[in-house]
């Protein structure tokens, strides 16, 4: 059975669609991207929008399959820069800045100094939500620090005891500053040597 030649012609040009689409966008997804894009098109507003390159992209970028691909790069170079700033939480506090709208997410990803404050509140709003079961993860962190400060790996593991006694808030805190680190330490410090444990 012969195909009607408009049948044809609809499919070589959504062909030439996916051909132009994978060769702008290298995606696995181009005959969705082709297809999405040819849905309210004649066949001779296809053509012109296979002339103009620039008018091409935009549309591309504009159907939800685009829209889900620019998402999913700006998710992978968030979750870089994230694991920069906190490399234990970098999967879940890239997830929930995700949440954000494209826009803002690129602002944070050019913006170094925004995004570690944002980071920081999705870590606070994590361990919130998790009611504080991260001083397990927190433990490591810690003790790799009050190492750096105390030589004595036994004097060293029971500060760093006496410190995951505290809420993970503030174990956070600590963690991001040297300054309050040093003065908890020096607390717990003196208390160890009162009390006579070292």
């Amino acid at each position: 059975m012969d195909l009607p030649p408009l049948f044809e012609t609809r499919k070589v040009l959504l062909e030439h669609l996916s051909a132009k689409v994978q060769s702008l966008k290298s995606t696995l997804c181009t005959k969705d991207i082709a297809e999405e894009l040819s849905q309210d098109l004649s066949n001779s507003e296809i053509i012109l929008l296979l002339k103009n390159e620039e008018e091409f992209e935009r549309r591309i970028d504009k159907t939800k399959t685009g829209q889900l691909l620019k998402k999913q790069s700006l998710g992978d170079d968030l979750f870089v820069a994230v694991s920069q700033i906190d490399s234990e939480l970098c999967a879940q506090l890239t997830g929930m800045l995700l949440e954000l709208d494209y826009a803002t997410i690129q602002s944070l990803i050019d913006d170094p100094l925004h995004l570690k404050q944002a980071v920081r509140r999705a870590k606070q709003e994590y361990i919130k939500f998790t009611n504080g079961d991260l001083k397990d993860a927190f433990g490591e962190e810690l003790f790799e620090l009050v190492s750096e400060r105390y030589a004595d790996q036994q004097l060293a593991s029971q500060l760093t005891g006496m410190l995951l006694e505290l809420d993970a808030t503030t174990l956070d805190q600590l963690i991001s500053s040297p300054t309050e680190l040093d003065e908890k330490l020096n607390a717990a410090y003196s208390c160890l040597m009162n009390s006579g444990e070292k």
